[in-house]
């Protein structure tokens, strides 16, 4: 009885996995060996006949094995891939925060009818003493930032703009950043319960006026000059 409950359990837990092929290997060589033992003297089981079926047999159990475990393989690249992806984003993320001056993240929860993907703002790390300013516990590591201003602010209409005053978010405040779940999320307290799943979206550079490769040699070598 305990042996028919663990080949229960086991079955159950196959396909809980999607085992299928693994399940269809079991289930056939059940099948070939209650067919050996209770059928005497058949003819498909003498002669060529029986080889052939015996052949054809093992070699379909055989893929299907291998196709559980390659399953298996691909399985577990993809999860090592994807678990690459999310380090390098959240990498990529604490570069901004400890070395560079702003950049544009957008917040798809946010989505309005006017901003589909969501409202993009324009956040700044906080330092102190050149250093990102974090929080630190034995469990969790989280980052301040500011939010700064709505990203292309100069071109956004009054109703778009209307959408960022209506938003929880709060332009000049600072926010606790901390990346969990696969994705970076911001909010007023260590508590998540109000956090918002952000993501980079880009970094636009301030207007500046024209200058030739010329000017700017001279500019260089008098300030080469004056040191």
């Amino acid at each position: 009885m305990r042996l028919w409950r663990r080949l229960y359990l086991d079955v159950r837990l196959w396909a809980e996995r999607r085992s299928w092929s693994l399940i269809s290997a079991v289930a056939l060589l059940g099948t070939m060996l209650a067919f050996v033992f209770l059928v005497d003297e058949h003819p498909w089981l003498t002669g060529m006949r029986g080889n052939l079926i015996g052949e054809v047999a093992g070699g379909v159990i055989f893929l299907l094995v291998g196709f559980h475990f390659g399953r298996k393989v691909e399985d577990t690249i993809l999860r090592r891939a994807e678990m690459d992806h999310h380090l390098e984003r959240m990498n990529r993320f604490i570069t901004f925060l400890e070395s560079e001056g702003h950049y544009d993240v957008i917040f798809p929860s946010l989505a309005t009818k006017r901003e589909p993907y969501g409202l993009i703002y324009r956040v700044e790390p906080v330092r102190l003493g050149g250093k990102a300013l974090k929080r630190t516990t034995e469990i969790e590591t989280s980052y301040l930032l500011m939010v700064a201003r709505p990203a292309y602010e100069e071109i956004l209409s009054p109703e778009q703009l209307a959408d960022y005053e209506r938003s929880p978010i709060t332009i000049g405040r600072r926010y606790f950043c901390r990346f969990f779940n696969g994705a970076w999320h911001m909010g007023l307290s260590t508590y998540p319960g109000d956090w918002h799943e952000f993501h980079m979206f880009g970094k636009q550079g301030e207007f500046e006026d024209s200058v030739t490769a010329e000017e700017f040699y001279a500019e260089a070598a008098r300030s080469t000059d004056r040191t």
